[in-house]
């Protein structure tokens, strides 16, 4: 990784860290955030993932719009460092109890399965 890139990896970690500070205190359920990217084609291939404990929060986040608010709060704060993703195609949401069912709980390649 360049010098420039590890930078702005620094700053989009402490940016997610602000989102998932937030989203820790107002969306039940939730649990973490991650990000993968690929510098060389950036920030198009900047990717969130936003994971809920069990299938149930999930989906009350998404009947309250809970996993909008998430989103949209990603790139807005992202926007502020000047990075404009598309939350529709870069952000997603899965949860814990899919992972251990679906991929005995192996979150890095559940991730290479949802891109």
């Amino acid at each position: 990784m360049r010098k420039t890139d590890k930078k702005l990896d620094n700053n989009i970690r402490k940016i997610l860290n602000e989102v998932c500070e937030t989203a820790l205190s107002q969306v039940e359920g939730f649990i973490w955030l991650t990000h993968q990217v690929s510098y060389d084609n950036f920030p198009e291939t900047l990717y969130i993932m936003c994971a809920f404990e069990f299938n149930n929060d999930l989906d009350e986040a998404k009947r309250l719009k809970k996993d909008k608010l998430i989103s949209d709060l990603i790139c807005k704060k992202l926007a502020h460092i000047n990075i404009k993703i598309k939350a529709d195609k870069q952000v997603g949401f899965d949860t814990q109890q899919n992972c251990d069912s679906q991929n005995n709980g192996n979150w890095l390649q559940r991730l290479k399965l949802k891109r």
